[in-house]
């Protein structure tokens, strides 16, 4: 949903990855708008949304996905951008996550 997005195509970060991810669920006040994840292994970032059809949800991706990209260009590594922007205070938009929730994921295939 977000590779075709204006602006967004080329985030810095690979947006996809074949091995072992990191990821934070992003929530808002009552619901989980998606994910966070990152893998150094393939120099790889991305917010992936839980429903792709929510324009809100959709918006609020764009958010991440600029900070990623601001991440991206001060030079640091996809886990750093996870664990900085999983850091961000309830009082920032959009959405929250925390490093408390962070779980890793293999994906083989």
């Amino acid at each position: 949903m977000f590779m075709h997005a204006p602006g967004f195509d080329l985030i810095g970060y690979k947006r996809d990855a074949d091995g072992e991810v990191q990821y934070v669920p992003v929530r808002s006040e009552h619901q989980v708008l998606g994910y966070l994840w990152a893998s150094d292994a393939e120099n790889a970032a991305s917010f992936e949304p839980r429903d792709v059809g929510n324009e809100d949800v959709h918006k609020e991706g764009l958010k991440w996905l600029d900070r990623l990209r601001s991440a991206y260009d001060r030079g640091l590594s996809p886990s750093q951008a996870l664990a900085e922007l999983a850091d961000l205070s309830e009082a920032d938009e959009p959405g929250t996550c925390d490093l408390v929730s962070l779980r890793r994921l293999t994906n083989e295939g």
